[in-house]
């Protein structure tokens, strides 16, 4: 079983004194969350962390915000793909329900 972390958007304001006046900073709340993964997602998780060198939680959160953008977009009638410099269209990205 993966164990990763997902950051969450809200922040906790923790106050703060600086000489006369209060300054308030925000820190970034953090849950975990314990993920089941088959095997083999698993190994090809390490293969690209070790390939891309982030950690597996990295590249969790930035596959929610691969989906997340996907998602977006189809909602406003708009496709993701993959394209060579030239413009030539090599994939479309579609998520399947």
């Amino acid at each position: 079983m993966a164990t990763t972390e997902i950051v969450s958007e809200s922040v906790r304001k923790m106050p703060r004194t600086n000489g006369d006046f209060k300054q308030t900073t925000t820190t970034p709340k953090v849950k975990r969350l314990n993920i089941n993964l088959p095997e083999k997602t698993f190994i090809e998780l390490e293969r690209l962390a070790a390939e891309s060198g982030r950690s597996m939680t990295e590249l969790v959160r930035l596959a929610i915000g691969l989906v997340q953008v996907a998602i977006d977009e189809e909602s406003h009638g708009r496709k993701l793909a993959v394209v060579q410099p030239n413009g030539k269209l090599l994939k479309e990205i579609v998520l399947l329900r």
